[in-house]
């Protein structure tokens, strides 16, 4: 988690970081415009609350019905959860499955589902805050570029 977390609190401060994340940011899958990230708000909180109590309140205990164990059904219901997330490429199955673990992991522990979703729907809230920070760092410098141009002239 800090592993995410420290990037994230230094994006805006860094701008060889913001290079690194824009040359990896996938204009198709995160919001761009605010009308976007506005309805990204509404989506990542709905996804948050159903994927959980599909994955980690549904699926979870379907597996161990069963007689898979504990530890069998956070990997496979992990597996799940990580493939489909497909089609945001390798390492979105990667990170979506290790997340799916970790979530499974704190619905088993807390025995409630609503950490798992307040993690889930602040997990995925990052792609926002990534946006915001590169949108107005591009904005920003499309508008030094215009600056230059008029001095120019």
């Amino acid at each position: 988690m800090i592993t995410v977390l420290i990037p994230l609190i230094i994006l805006p401060f860094s701008s060889i970081l913001k290079e690194k994340v824009a040359e990896k940011y996938n204009t198709n899958l995160y919001p761009i415009t605010d009308k976007q990230q506005f309805m990204f708000v509404f989506v990542t909180i709905t996804v948050g609350i159903c994927e959980e109590i599909i994955f980690r309140g549904f699926m979870q205990h379907y597996v161990k019905e069963f007689g898979v164990s504990t530890l069998w059904s956070f990997l496979i219901i992990s597996v799940v959860f990580g493939a489909g997330h497909f089609m945001q490429g390798l390492t979105g199955v990667i990170s979506s499955t290790l997340l799916g673990l970790i979530l499974g992991y704190l619905y088993y522990t807390t025995g409630s589902l609503l950490i798992p979703i307040l993690v889930h729907i602040l997990y995925d809230a990052k792609a926002i805050y990534i946006s915001r920070v590169l949108t107005k760092s591009h904005k920003s410098l499309l508008l030094k570029e215009i600056q230059d141009e008029l001095h120019r002239n």
